[in-house]
């Protein structure tokens, strides 16, 4: 990531019925550029200790999800107070983005660069609400699950390439 930048960010955090009433998260002007990290810049070395980093990252991925599929098949523990609560918000949660501008960059073919920009007016992640009971066993199953349901409003999506 080259640069980041957020307008305005507000959380609303309803503490009195934390359980109960959505915790809201809006940020608004976000501009991303990101562009990918140049590999002829890294001297041998560097690029040598990148790859050992990327490697024990990667295996750590496959033994978490070795052990994961272990723990599949054993009895899930009680689930405390704590993971109960986080659960709901996480349930619970709504994310409003507005006027989001994410940019790639490459100039690494030479003189003339390459980029893409996705921009949106808005994206709302809210909890998916179901109204009756032939829709309460697909949203019900994925909650049980362990699953999220969410539904997702995009609006004023654009897709630009240039050269």
């Amino acid at each position: 990531m080259l640069a980041g930048v957020v307008g305005r960010a507000e959380l609303h955090i309803p503490w009195a019925k934390l359980g109960s009433e959505p915790a809201r998260v809006q940020l608004d002007r976000v501009l991303l550029i990101v562009a990918p990290q140049c590999e002829e810049a890294l001297l041998p070395c560097e690029h040598e200790r990148s790859f050992r980093a990327k490697q024990r990252r990667l295996d750590a991925h496959e033994a978490r999800r070795a052990l994961s599929c272990d723990a599949a098949a054993a009895p899930k523990p009680q689930r405390g107070f704590f993971s109960k609560l986080a659960a709901k918000l996480q349930e619970n949660l709504q994310l409003d983005l507005t006027n989001v501008v994410i940019r790639y960059a490459d100039s690494s073919f030479g003189r003339s660069p390459f980029s893409v920009s996705l921009a949106l007016d808005s994206l709302k992640l809210r909890k998916l609400e179901v109204a009756g009971a032939a829709e309460e066993g697909a949203a019900g199953g994925a909650r049980a699950a362990g699953g999220l349901a969410k539904v997702v409003h995009l609006t004023g999506l654009s897709v630009c390439c240039a050269e």
